[in-house]
């Protein structure tokens, strides 16, 4: 059976229709915070829970309410898990930076006695890659010039579409008389450390790439080196430190080719549901854009995963404790499938098992996943673009080892503000979410069910409002579940709706708080 792409602009737009579709009642389901009321909360003596223990009566949640007016129905039948733990507590943290000494130790875990190249000339244009490039531009003109023929734009749209095209190729054309036709990367080695963007562009002015970085990192570090191995497996392994987009470092090997790793963004590449990626699990269906249809998806021979899963998270945690990642316990683990090539009607894929590492807080886990600070608009005079992603960790595995590893936002105490938080009781949450989860899914001419299946009392970050780069760890309630439109324009699954446990104010993670 034949599958198609799964185009990735459509599912963006049906899932902002999520927040930017919703009715406004008056009773807004993000209120204006008030952080040093909610520490007075948390320290206060009388009305709350403080010993998390107290909560273990509630095992499990079951309700059903509805609210015609604003077309939302409301099953839950939850599994409510509350951690064993004597307490919760209101931490700060910042943005912790990739040290070069960090950077050493993952050197040396997983490209030991590696000769290193500058890893952007992967990216490198060559003239074959040129000649790919103009060949597209020239299709791209072909198809327009196809609607037009067909009625499907006017010739004012043909014309624009047509000049922009050719602008493309006429540049393309001039880079390729300067274009090498192949890129030998032993002529370019690393010196393995962490350089500041504009040094780099200011020793390499003509470099695609690191023109590329210094627009979105001008004031920041990276690290990308490259590298083949004893082992014939093909070593990269890129780090930034960047105020706008966050900090991460990410490793992958692979046979046949180097893994490219020009993101600057540290997004988890388990990614949001609904977006595509190249990384899928091996139960689902795959999330990755392509053009074409295929007929049959193949697992590649020569990066196996036969291993068990017992064994290949003994890897795991092998690394973990190698790299001094203490804090971090393993919260999720699958096997999944990394796309390697499309071409003929067959998509061609590894297996990996996939072992998510989270922080871990007084036996608590902080789960940010899936959710990121983001700044996107005027300020004043000036245009800002600011994101601060959920912090995570990520070993892949397969026959030969470690197959790739994240190390995605991380972040670091700066002060214990509250030991030991009073909480609101189970039984005020239960009232606050009934309330606001019909008010945070009222959408205009629509109908929503909801199913709630999961309960959570974790840890979450959120953002000072005036301060971009700090935030605090608080106790919160996630609510997770299904969200289904009666259009069927949009579904919806994870979490749903997060009640801070201390003051029960409803976190827009968006915004950050």
């Amino acid at each position: 059976m034949k599958r198609k792409q799964i185009i990735s602009i459509g599912l963006i737009t049906a899932m902002l229709a999520f927040t930017g579709c919703q009715k406004s009642p008056e009773n807004s389901i993000v209120k204006n915070k008030d952080f040093d009321k909610m520490v007075d909360q948390a320290q206060g003596e009388e009305g709350g829970v403080r010993d998390v223990a107290d909560m273990t009566e509630y095992d499990t949640y079951q309700d059903s309410f509805s609210d015609e007016s604003l077309g939302v129905t409301v099953q839950v039948d939850a599994k409510v898990d509350i951690p064993k733990t004597d307490q919760m507590s209101v931490t700060r943290v910042r943005q912790k930076e990739i040290s070069q000494e960090f950077l050493d130790q993952v050197k040396e875990a997983l490209m030991p006695g590696i000769d290193l190249w500058d890893g952007s000339m992967i990216n490198a244009p060559t003239k074959s890659s040129i000649e790919e490039e103009i060949r597209d531009y020239k299709r791209y003109i072909e198809e327009v010039e196809a609607e037009f023929a067909a009625g499907e734009i006017d010739e004012e749209s043909l014309e624009v579409h047509r000049r922009e095209y050719q602008e493309s190729i006429d540049k393309l054309q001039q880079q390729y008389e300067a274009a090498p036709a192949e890129i030998s990367l032993s002529e370019y080695p690393s010196d393995g450390k962490l350089h500041a963007v504009s040094e780099l562009l200011a020793q390499n002015p003509d470099n695609v790439y690191y023109l590329w970085q210094n627009d979105l990192n001008p004031n920041g570090t990276i690290f990308y080196g490259a590298g083949k191995g004893a082992d014939g497996l093909f070593h990269s392994l890129y780090a930034q430190n960047n105020e706008n987009y966050g900090n991460y470092l990410r490793y992958e090997n692979r046979m046949d080719d180097y893994q490219r790793l020009n993101s600057v963004t540290a997004h988890s590449p388990l990614g949001v549901e609904g977006m595509t990626g190249d990384i899928w699990k091996a139960s689902e269906e795959p999330r990755i854009s392509v053009e074409g249809e295929w007929d049959e998806m193949r697992a590649v021979e020569n990066e196996p995963a036969e291993l068990s899963m017992e064994e290949a998270q003994g890897k795991a945690d092998a690394l973990m404790r190698q790299l001094k990642l203490e804090e971090y316990k393993c919260y999720d683990k699958d096997l999944y499938c990394q796309y390697r090539s499309f071409e003929e009607g067959v998509l061609k894929y590894r297996n990996i098992y996939v072992f998510q590492y989270l922080r871990n807080q007084d036996g608590v886990f902080i789960n940010n996943e899936g959710n990121s600070k983001l700044t996107d608009g005027w300020q004043g005079d000036d245009y800002v673009k600011r994101e601060w992603p959920g912090e995570s960790v990520l070993v892949y595995v397969n026959d030969s080892g470690i197959a790739g590893f994240y190390y995605l936002a991380p972040i670091e105490t700066v002060e214990t503000v509250v030991e030991k938080s009073q909480m609101k009781s189970f039984e005020e949450i239960k009232d606050i979410f009934k309330q606001m989860i019909v008010v945070a899914n009222a959408s205009q001419g629509e109908t929503a069910d909801i199913h709630i299946d999961r309960v959570t009392l974790r840890y979450t970050r959120i953002s000072e409002e005036n301060s971009f780069d700090t935030g605090l760890l608080v106790p919160v309630w996630d609510f997770e579940g299904r969200l289904s439109l009666n259009t069927g324009r949009a579904e919806k699954n994870g979490s749903l709706l997060t009640i801070n446990a201390i003051d029960g104010s409803v976190i827009d993670k968006r915004l950050g708080y």
